[in-house]
């Protein structure tokens, strides 16, 4: 039987992968405006629908905040897609792991 904390870590594995992949996300610019201060890992779709780590785009505090008020809206705005921004971050964060392994 697992315990509270095993579960946990396995939770959190498959929503954020670990806590490098949580830095290296944070280290990178957000998406909408280029800045590279208060970034958060912003699902879509989110957690709670089953968002796992390949669901996440880098975005500030503050355009993380505007997507939860409508996504469909937010990415028209920005016109950006989570699939297409999730995708290549995923895929950078492979590259970055990659490279730490050699």
């Amino acid at each position: 039987m697992q315990t509270k904390a095993e579960k946990r870590r396995q939770k959190f594995a498959r929503q954020f992968h670990s806590e490098a992949f949580v830095e290296f996300t944070k280290a990178q610019p957000c998406v909408v405006c280029g800045v590279r201060v208060a970034i958060e890992c912003a699902h879509n779709p989110s957690r709670g629908a089953g968002g796992t780590w390949e669901d996440v785009t880098p975005l500030c505090a503050f355009h993380h905040g505007e997507q939860h008020r409508g996504v469909e809206t937010f990415q028209r705005r920005h016109g950006i897609r989570f699939s297409e921004t999730n995708a290549a971050h995923a895929e950078a964060w492979r590259q970055h792991e990659g490279g730490l392994s050699e």
